[in-house]
């Protein structure tokens, strides 16, 4: 289990795949993720064309 000290709950760690930080510090890796009226895909395929600012948060991003 790895965990992010430092990181507010719902912050995303890109890696090799896409986490977001639980409220205790654990991340929950994804496998697959879906944007909105947009096809479920990989978290990687996510990853390959999104651009993620250091610290995004789920409940702040703007998704475009």
């Amino acid at each position: 289990e790895e965990t992010q000290p430092g990181h507010a709950p719902g912050d995303l760690v890109p890696g090799k795949r896409l986490g977001v930080v639980c409220g205790d510090g654990a991340v929950l890796f994804l496998d697959r993720v879906q944007r909105e009226s947009k096809r479920p895909m990989a978290s990687e395929e996510f990853l390959r064309g999104a651009a993620l600012p250091p610290e995004t948060n789920i409940q702040e991003a703007e998704w475009t």
